[in-house]
């Protein structure tokens, strides 16, 4: 099986790179299977490599945010056009909102299999950004900017899952969305979870952090409203001001990134809540074999990648309970869930895991076993194939 992948990201980008990345790579390591990417390179002109069994075709994109999908999917179907003339693919599967050039050439009638993933969507993202402007205690012009090209771009998004010929989706929630705002049949969308690297290990989890001073909490995502940090960095500080002791530590860049550090200041937490902007897997890798629990405060959240992470590195997870991990974990088990937008209910939920250190332990052990026997990029790639064979056996 020969299949084409289309992605904004891939290494040494950051965030969504790893998806593309893990993906590619466990995709590739499936017998009778080979993965090209076609990629953002941010190059004066195209590249072609090799990593590992993947070949990698990084094509010139100037920007990223929506610019940059735009920028990706204007160089990629060009760059398509020629690869499809000297190359027949029996799947090409775009990732996330890149696979605009597929759906152009599928309506010209090349005859390949499309498959769209749906990372989320972008009504999706226009409702939470929606909440947040009534809610957050932050008011940056940029969110009604954002809204309005989310909604424009939910159009596009509509125009490319009638084009493709399954989709896949990260959690059912996100499946729900395709269904109710696209009017999709829910026959065409599949669910299949994101994964987590199986080879990292966190040694003895939180013996090593039960005697620690402080308490080192950690978050890692986009900085932007619908990933909800406002209301962790206001549970830390209700926290700390009832005598706690937490530190904070928040990697990631986004456009409410001065906002949050701000509002940081105006609290008088500098000093225990910190920022350290994009950072390389290894280094996150770093502060998860150190945290003494990661949060993921979401308000819109289909898979959490970080949150998979976290469990792989046995680090005892919260999370809000929206998206795919309300759908695949279980409460005082492998993650301890909040009600999603609540400060007050996260405040008490931080506090009940750092007081339980029982459970903080046995969540480290039932964390790493759900990424090592279900949530791992090896079972998501076998899922992805079984996918792709039974839509190839249809034709």
């Amino acid at each position: 099986m020969d299949i084409l992948i289309l992605s904004g990201h891939y290494p040494p980008d950051f965030g969504f790179a790893n998806h593309t990345y893990f993906l590619s790579q466990a995709l590739s390591s499936l017998p009778g299977v080979t993965v090209t990417v076609l990629v953002s390179g941010y190059l004066s002109k195209s590249a072609t490599y090799y990593d590992k069994k993947v070949r990698v075709i990084m094509i010139k994109s100037a920007s990223s945010g929506i610019k940059g999908l735009f920028t990706y999917n204007s160089s990629a179907l060009r760059f398509l056009r020629k690869l499809l003339q000297k190359h027949q693919f029996d799947i090409i599967h775009s990732l996330h909102m890149y696979g605009y050039p597929a759906g152009i050439m599928k309506k010209l009638r090349k005859s390949f299999v499309f498959v769209a993933k749906a990372n989320s969507t972008w009504k999706g993202e226009a409702r939470a950004l929606s909440w947040y402007r009534t809610n957050s205690l932050i008011h940056n012009w940029k969110n009604d900017f954002f809204y309005k090209e989310y909604i424009v771009a939910s159009f596009f998004e509509k125009w490319l899952f009638n084009k493709a010929d399954e989709i896949i989706s990260v959690s059912n929630e996100v499946k729900g969305e395709i269904v109710s705002e696209y009017k999709i049949s829910p026959s065409k969308i599949n669910t299949i979870y994101n994964g987590a690297p199986t080879e990292i290990t966190k040694a003895d989890s939180n013996k090593i952090n039960s005697d620690c001073d402080v308490t080192k909490i950690l978050s890692v995502g986009r900085l932007v409203p619908r990933k909800g940090v406002e209301d962790l960095i206001m549970s830390v500080y209700n926290l700390n001001k009832k005598g706690s002791n937490l530190s904070l530590d928040i990697i990631g860049e986004g456009y409410i990134k001065h906002d949050l550090v701000q509002l940081t200041k105006q609290l008088k937490m500098e000093g225990k809540i910190h920022f350290h902007g994009k950072l390389f897997s290894n280094q996150v890798n770093d502060f998860l074999n150190t945290a003494t629990l990661a949060v993921v405060p979401s308000i819109y959240e289909p898979c959490s990648l970080f949150g998979l992470e976290s469990l792989s590195h046995g680090c005892p997870l919260i999370s809000s309970n929206v998206g795919g991990l309300n759908e695949i974990l279980t409460d005082d088990h492998n993650v301890v869930f909040y009600r999603s937008g609540k400060v007050n209910d996260l405040t008490v939920k931080i506090q009940y895991l750092i007081e339980n250190t029982k459970l903080r332990q046995k969540m480290c052990e039932f964390g790493k076993r759900t990424i090592q026997e279900e949530f791992n990029w090896n079972e998501t790639a076998k899922n992805t194939v079984a996918l792709f064979e039974k839509i190839l056996t249809k034709r």
